[in-house]
């Protein structure tokens, strides 16, 4: 299986995992995003800084879906659940693609380009 079906899967599979929606409202943008992500790493050559991102999709899906599941009857009762689902939605995206970005190397401070490679 070539590399980039791999992080495709991956990518697609976390996305539909992490996001604890039970209609798939949210979780099929963060599936899209992600496979933005991996085409455009592949375009770009940096595909395997994305695996950073990944694994972070991954570690921050398991640490949220542990805290939603142990709040959810209360997040249910005060109607903040379908709230706490959004918010796992956007910090997961946050969660692919910033790591992804500082191991690329792309992180711009103050109008200074770090690259990681010589191009």
């Amino acid at each position: 299986m070539p590399p980039t079906v791999a992080y495709a899967i991956f990518v697609v599979f976390g996305g539909l995992v992490v996001v604890p929606d039970p209609t798939m409202a949210l979780s099929i943008p963060v599936s899209g995003i992600g496979l933005v992500a991996v085409g455009y790493a592949r375009i770009d050559g940096s595909l395997p800084e994305l695996g950073w991102g990944i694994a972070a999709l991954y570690a921050f899906g398991i640490a949220a879906s542990i805290g939603i599941w142990a709040v959810r009857s209360r997040l249910a009762e005060s109607g903040l659940y379908g709230a706490a689902v959004l918010a796992v939605a956007t910090l997961s995206i946050a969660a692919l693609l910033g790591p992804y970005l500082i191991a690329r190397g792309r992180e711009n401070v103050r109008g200074v380009t770090f690259t990681s490679r010589n191009r």
